[in-house]
């Protein structure tokens, strides 16, 4: 049974932890198969984690937020671009030739971002932020929406 979560700061940084891991298993899988499904895995995760900031987190942050992590939160969103348009490619590879190196890229701009948010924005927001219960119920129902969808398009193709 999962721990529920119930800081929307805690929600964040469980995923950067957990995607984290997922890149190491990638680096680590030794059979092609299993590399394709975790780097699948790391492709729903962001997508869905990225759009429950981008609807949810960033939004309530901003209201709140300090003219320097006001202009990190801008800063995120063109990562959070910078990232679907890797995933959009690494997907449309199919997972085959030079699919490990997209993700490579994509694993340091990931890496890179998480280390900013965690740094600054993320500090900021347990302090200044009020109902993160409220907000982490929001930013699950969003990402659990976007995986869910992503799994029926998986049926239909």
């Amino acid at each position: 049974m999962k721990k529920s979560i119930d800081k929307a700061v805690e929600m964040l940084r469980r995923d950067h932890a957990k995607v984290s891991d997922l890149f190491v298993k990638f680096e680590n899988a030794g059979d092609e198969g299993e590399r394709k499904s975790i780097a699948d895995n790391i492709l729903s995760a962001l997508s869905a984690h990225a759009l429950a900031e981008e609807q949810v987190f960033y939004p309530a942050l901003g209201k709140v937020a300090s003219p320097p992590i006001a202009a990190m939160l801008r800063h995120a969103k063109e990562e959070h671009g910078e990232m679907k348009q890797l995933i959009t490619r690494i997907r449309a590879s199919r997972f085959e030739t030079g699919y490990e190196d997209m993700m490579e890229t994509l694993k340091r701009t990931v890496l890179d971002h998480v280390e900013e948010e965690e740094a600054s924005m993320l500090p900021e927001a347990e302090s200044k932020l009020q109902e993160q219960a409220a907000i982490a119920a929001k930013m699950l129902a969003v990402k659990t929406a976007a995986l869910a969808k992503e799994k029926v398009g998986e049926l239909s193709r």
